[in-house]
């Protein structure tokens, strides 16, 4: 293997341990439930600091101060991290279903469907 972690040219590729296909799944999944989560208390914190921001008189209404306008428009970017986060772990999944999902590989070779199965002769 080169430095930059690709193959030479006719050497066979190396495949990574089972742990490390599933750690780096678990990492995958959690930054995407954390962009996500980051997204939807963004999008609140602006939501909410519009509507309840004000006074509820008919005075001269307050304007949403601007650190929580920024910190709720920075959070609510979680969204679009999403979005890149959502295709890595998908091309995850679908690169190693027999590890993630737990199925055990396919059979290459089966019986015969007419074959007739009997009980071992005891002794």
């Amino acid at each position: 293997m080169s430095a930059s972690g690709l193959a030479l040219p006719g050497a066979p590729a190396r495949r990574p341990s089972n742990e490390q296909i599933k750690n780096r799944d678990r990492a995958l999944v959690a930054g995407l439930a954390t962009s996500l989560a980051l997204g939807l208390v963004g999008l609140g914190t602006l939501l909410a600091n519009a509507n309840y921001a004000g006074p509820k008189e008919r005075s001269t209404p307050q304007e949403m101060p601007a650190m929580i306008a920024v910190a709720g428009g920075l959070m609510s970017l979680g969204f679009l991290a999403a979005i890149p986060l959502g295709v890595a772990v998908e091309r995850h999944r679908a690169r190693y279903p027999e590890i993630i999902k737990g199925r055990p590989p396919r059979a290459r070779a089966s019986l015969r469907p007419t074959l007739t199965l009997k009980p071992a002769a005891s002794f």
